[in-house]
């Protein structure tokens, strides 16, 4: 059964977590590093995730905590703006592109139904009285409605004079988040929105989330503010706040606690109704990280200048252990992981061994030398697959360690063996299939352009 809470953050294995009270880290697995970077927002569907990126969309099976791996990827016109899953039904907003609709009756294979033109950019998503509230990065606040899920109909924009950062709702109110107008509230039960309430002493709000009646405002230098917001019309700001030297970004409700972004190299667990008493504990990583979002129990991070990655966070009430893990000089870059050991991609160094006998103390093993600069790689049975910058798909016997099989392709910036198949990626190009049921003759089957 999965714990109640695990927080899974997008940073990188090479992190040092350095924790202050009960401790909640547990280990840290990359997966998908090259296929793209800079993710910018997670939603997940039972055992699947979706990660949002500037050139597209990436689903992830996530049916292993410790072990998600990437299904396959879309490349999406536009510019990451959101994303918002409701029924069977996945929106994506892409600033200038539009906003993409998508039906999720298989999951692992969302299909696109319908794409709305955007008036000007798409940005974050919410959802309320059958209705999407669509933040335009511009200035104003978008209705759409979806009353026929599968085919999104605009119906106003309302002005607001300056972008939105955020945008959350509970029940028929929309909350906005402004950095120089504070907060806003709207009644979006109308046709058109109605304007409920404005606290501009609240400058700087850039995040928002909701627990039962509280709303939590992420005010950069200002802290995390705590607003009453049971009376929609009277928003009141609590005495409860955390003010930490420093910035405070994206944050996440989860359970009894709340999780905060500082400084964008660190998560801060804070306890809800508590958080004028500090943090409960900290952990510090390596990556920038950005948004946070909490579901089922979960909350994902995305690291935005390290690629997908994954850190395993459990939220004990007792209990205190520091563990890290670091590969030192080198980027990983990519990780597989067969029974108790860790196989990563560490470009020139070949492929990294490390020993997940005790997962909150991974060992080093040692270094498996490539013929080319690793930049990714899946382990199948006894065979360690690789792809090799400026070569191609390369074969290795994971237990002599031996070259036994090698395919030139053109792309060699991420890979996908399923089944008898390999698929080799690298932007413009393309994707190269492979048929690897004999692993030491892996023959080139087939490929797909990427249209220039």
């Amino acid at each position: 059964m999965r714990r109640r809470a695990l927080l899974f953050v997008w940073a990188a294995l090479a992190a040092a977590i350095v924790l202050a009270g009960p401790a909640f880290a547990r280990s840290a697995l990359p997966i998908g590093a090259d296929l793209f970077s800079n993710p910018y927002e997670i939603a997940e569907k039972g055992d699947v995730a979706y990660a949002l990126y500037p050139s597209g969309l990436a689903i992830l099976d996530i049916r292993s905590a410790l072990r998600p791996s990437l299904i396959s990827n879309m490349f999406l016109p536009g510019e990451a703006g959101g994303l918002l899953l409701r029924d069977n039904y996945l929106y994506v907003s892409r600033g200038t592109g539009g906003l993409f609709t998508m039906n999720l009756d298989d999951p692992f294979r969302p299909a696109v139904v319908d794409t709305l033109p955007a008036p000007s950019s798409f940005g974050r998503l919410d959802h309320g009285w059958n209705r999407l509230q669509a933040a335009d990065r511009d200035s104003g606040l978008i209705v759409i409605d979806i009353q026929n899920p599968g085919a999104p109909q605009r119906l106003y924009k309302y002005p607001i004079g300056e972008p939105i950062q955020d945008i959350r709702v509970r029940r028929a109110v929309a909350s906005l988040a402004l950095e120089r107008g504070g907060l806003r509230t709207f009644d979006i039960s109308h046709y058109i929105p109605v304007p409920l309430a404005h606290r501009p002493d609240l400058e700087g709000a850039v995040h928002l989330d909701f627990s039962f009646a509280t709303l939590y405002v992420s005010r950069g230098e200002d802290g995390i503010s705590a607003v009453d917001v049971s009376d929609s019309t009277n928003p009141v700001i609590l005495a409860d706040a955390y003010r930490p030297p420093g910035a405070t970004g994206d944050v996440a409700a989860v359970d009894s606690f709340l999780v905060a972004v500082h400084d964008a190299r660190e998560l801060h667990l804070l306890r809800r109704g508590g958080l004028s008493a500090g943090a409960l504990a900290v952990s510090a990583v390596d990556t920038t990280l950005g948004r946070v979002l909490a579901k089922g129990g979960r909350v994902y991070s995305t690291g935005l200048d390290r690629g997908l990655r994954l850190v395993e966070l459990v939220i004990p009430q007792n209990a205190t252990y520091i563990a890290g893990f670091a590969v030192p000089g080198a980027v990983v870059s990519d990780v597989a992981v067969e029974a108790d050991t860790a196989f990563l991609a560490v470009g020139t160094k070949g492929v990294g061994l490390v020993s997940l006998a005790d997962e909150l103390n991974p060992v080093l093993l040692g270094f498996l030398p490539a013929a080319g600069n690793v930049n990714a790689l899946e382990v199948k049975d006894r065979y360690i697959y690789t792809a090799e910058a400026g070569q191609g798909l390369r074969v290795y016997d994971a237990a002599s360690g031996a070259a036994v099989g090698f395919a030139s392709t053109p792309g060699t910036q991420g890979l996908l063996v399923e089944g008898s198949l390999a698929y080799m990626c690298g932007g413009s190009a393309g994707l190269s299939i492979l048929d690897v049921s004999n692993p030491a003759g892996p023959v080139p089957v087939g490929s797909i352009g990427t249209g220039g």
